[in-house]
């Protein structure tokens, strides 16, 4: 995990990247769009899908 430090800081952070995009269909999947660069192949990931399900909350519009 890179640690990063500013002036204002006292001591140094961990900061991970950020990637948002939409998850598009593909076929009988999906697929993230934009495309994660390759620098990140390989690498471990989160996604952390930002809207209701409906099915998770079983149907509810809060």
């Amino acid at each position: 995990m890179p640690e990063i430090k500013k002036k204002g800081w006292t001591k140094a952070r961990m900061i991970f990247p950020a990637i948002f995009g939409k998850i598009k269909e593909q076929g009988n999947s999906a697929r993230f769009y934009p495309s994660i660069p390759a620098e990140y192949v390989g690498k471990k990931a989160v996604l952390v899908i930002l809207e209701e399900d409906e099915e998770i909350s079983g149907g509810e519009n809060e």
